[in-house]
């Protein structure tokens, strides 16, 4: 499941930087299309990996080059992770809404 969320993730990047999701909502719809069931743990965790290398990048190169590209990824990267914090926002909020209520 981390290879198929690794790869979701880079291609969502190269799209984000390709133009082919220039909103936020496109980006939304394309992440919830990508989410399986009872692995959004999983996803968490390969999101904040690939934020934490494209920094490291940023952070350890000199190269012009490198960093304006590392620059780039990291903010497509910043936008998925706040659509994710958006998505699991809308999600809890579905999940509350679907609980059965106590009577009284």
């Amino acid at each position: 499941m981390r290879d198929l969320y690794f790869t979701s993730l880079d291609r969502l990047v190269e799209n984000i930087l390709k133009g082919q999701l220039p909103s936020k909502e496109l980006v939304y719809r394309q992440l919830a299309q990508e989410l399986e069931p009872d692995t959004t743990d999983i996803f968490e965790q390969c999101l904040q990996e690939r934020l934490t290398e494209t920094q490291k990048i940023l952070d350890e190169t000199t190269d012009e080059l490198k960093q304006a590209k590392a620059i780039r990824r990291l903010r497509a990267l910043k936008t998925i992770q706040g659509e994710w914090t958006r998505y699991q926002t809308d999600q809890d909020a579905n999940s509350a809404i679907a609980l059965p209520r106590k009577v009284f």
